[in-house]
């Protein structure tokens, strides 16, 4: 059979737009509304296919100096940062309609307010909170304050779930000489910033101590929002801090969930052990019985045993004597109890909990004694190894494990959670 004649020509699948109606726009065109507060006006636009942000002034204030002025510095700040979690700037045009605006890229999604008034999950909260640390970080080392921050200002994208960080409208740097006065959002406001105009990047970290309340993230996310609201000098330094002692209290609070955990298992280790001991102890000596001789009685002689009984008698006295004042096991559990309290006294860790208010100051310093009251516990031991039988001792150390956790490790590792 012929093969059919195939066709050389390549058929093209792009349309002439030059005289097509659905051309591609080279102006903005579908403008809608999509914020509008104080004296700036946002919209969404279409051009060139494709979706942008216009921020610029409401009519009656578009030919007033000081508001475009404060356009222009956000647009000068924004425009040279760069970063994933930052929203971008593309240019500063004059548009038909609207007068000056900023040009910025389109985030196709919903603010942390909007979303975190879903549910989220642990985890997909904590990958926000990340990527707001890494904006915050990023923009510090650029030398900008957003002085801003607050739910309604961090977009969370629908396509990824990432963070973009909006609104630079009162940001502010060194090197900006004009618009400084105390500016932000009441409620996430740190005291110096209403009152100071004074560019501090610390004022950024008290707004996400109260961004990081309302997300809700467990112990360590209250405890790092403590110490973005504390004062001045109790404030962390730099976004840098805030990820170091994030990673701290996460490990911490691994060892403090197992601690109870591995005291028991050891506990129900050691009683086990001294059990086992007590029962080999406990084991009947095996008889053997050997092949009777014949008895052979031995000649009758006279010995006078008054001297042997009268010795007899006195060794039965003075092991009775003994006998009677052997102390006990009970005795010897609540005097090891008094010895370890008094050592655990001695140490006056309990002392420094109750003075100390910081835990950086005391986290080591538990370690150590931790230490210390095992060998304590061990040395109290050694004390009455030689009035308890093996298995007394055995028992006598789970004893004293478990009235150390109950007494003094579980009550101060709940302090040391509740120090800042």
């Amino acid at each position: 059979m012929p093969m059919e004649q195939q066709s050389d020509t390549t058929t093209s699948i792009f349309i002439d737009i030059s005289t097509n109606d659905t051309a591609i726009e080279s102006t903005y065109a579908t403008d809608e509304i999509v914020a509008s507060s104080g004296h700036n006006l946002v919209v969404r636009s279409l051009r060139y296919g494709r979706w942008w942000v216009l921020k610029g002034l409401k009519p009656e204030f578009r030919h007033q100096r000081l508001y475009i002025a404060a356009l222009h510095k956000e647009f000068d700040i924004l425009v040279h940062l760069q970063h994933p979690n930052v929203v971008s700037a593309f240019s500063w045009e004059e548009v038909k309609g609207f007068g000056p605006c900023i040009v910025m890229e389109w985030v196709d999604g919903v603010t942390l307010k909007e979303w975190l008034s879903e549910h989220h999950t642990y985890h997909e909260k904590v990958q926000i909170f990340h990527q707001l640390l890494s904006a915050l970080e990023y923009i510090h080392g650029q030398q900008v304050a957003h002085r801003d921050l607050k739910p309604s200002n961090v977009m969370v994208t629908r396509n990824g779930s990432r963070v973009k960080l909006i609104d630079f409208g009162v940001s502010d740097t060194d090197s900006h000489t004009f618009l400084k006065q105390p500016s932000g959002t009441a409620d996430y406001m740190s005291p110096q910033q209403c009152t100071e105009a004074i560019t501090d990047q610390r004022n950024d970290l008290y707004s996400l101590g109260c961004v990081v309340e309302k997300m809700k993230m467990g112990w360590v996310g209250r405890h790092i929002a403590r110490r973005c609201k504390a004062s001045l000098e109790q404030r962390y330094g730099s976004v840098g801090e805030i990820m170091t002692d994030w990673q701290q209290q996460r490990r911490l609070m691994r060892i403090v969930r197992w601690l109870p955990l591995l005291i028991i298992v050891l506990v129900t280790l050691w009683m086990m052990i001294g059990k086992s001991n007590e029962n080999k102890r406990n084991l009947p000596e095996p008889q053997v019985q050997y092949p009777q001789k014949e008895e052979i009685r031995p000649a009758v002689v006279n010995v006078d045993t008054s001297s042997v009984n009268l010795k007899l008698s006195a060794v039965t006295r003075r092991k009775n004597a003994e006998s009677s004042v052997r102390i006990t096991y009970e005795q010897v559990l609540e005097q090891s109890k008094k010895d370890v309290d008094e050592g655990i006294r001695e140490s006056g860790i309990v002392q420094r909990f109750d003075t100390l208010t910081a835990r950086r100051w005391i986290e080591q310093d538990f370690a150590d004694w931790i230490d210390a009251t095992n060998l304590l516990v061990n040395n109290v031991e050694k004390t009455y190894s030689e009035q308890l039988s093996a298995g007394e001792i055995n028992a006598l150390h789970a004893h004293l494990l478990r009235y150390t956790n109950e007494t003094y490790y579980v009550p101060l590792s709940e302090k040391l959670m509740r120090l800042p």
